[in-house]
């Protein structure tokens, strides 16, 4: 993890805690709705297009 940036960092520990909240809401531990169904879509879409974006700079560089 020494080489891994503070910001690849952040955004694994986001990713987690969004995967955490999503596994909760699937448990019954935290009520599903639309709201945090559409929420943890967003995210995951972001973090997917996050993803991407970094993917394309930093392997094709």
């Amino acid at each position: 993890m020494k080489n891994v940036s503070k910001g690849k960092k952040i955004g694994i520990g986001i990713l987690a805690l969004v995967l955490l909240v999503f596994f909760m809401g699937l448990s019954g531990a935290v009520p599903p709705s639309p709201e945090f169904m559409a929420f943890f879509n967003l995210i995951m879409a972001a973090v997917i297009i996050g993803l991407a974006t970094w993917l394309d700079k930093v392997k094709t560089t």
